[in-house]
């Protein structure tokens, strides 16, 4: 972990950490003494709501972590708008696609290609 210049002048005249450097060339502390982990149990709390859902990670001594997030407004009229559009397929596209396939005749009940070469 990072520690300050003064930190780590502490460190090395008591003994606890060594200077190094990598292959790079930067400079780091080597601690020398075995580190005890910090970890405190964690609990994670879910409140969903109608427009907000809110998160929360609490542990034995502090809040690690507080949200809030705007649930999304728009699918519904975007779910109402694909089934007016699904249903206008189904019943008007048909009849509006045979229309246009009968009204590419004429008069003379011939196709407007076989009528331009006459």
């Amino acid at each position: 972990m990072p520690c300050t210049p003064a930190k780590a002048r502490h460190l090395f005249k008591g003994g606890l950490a060594r200077p190094k450097r990598n292959k790079s060339g930067l400079f780091y502390v080597q601690l020398c003494y075995a580190q005890q982990p910090e970890n405190q149990p964690l609990a994670m709390g879910i409140d969903p709501g109608s427009s907000f859902e809110g998160f929360s990670v609490v542990g034995t001594r502090d809040t690690v972590l507080n949200l809030m997030v705007e649930a999304p407004t728009h699918v519904k009229a975007a779910v109402e708008g694909r089934r007016t559009m699904r249903r206008t397929r189904r019943y008007v596209a048909r009849h509006f696609y045979r229309g246009r396939r009968c009204a590419g005749h004429h008069q003379n009940g011939q196709e407007p290609q076989v009528e331009r070469g006459l």
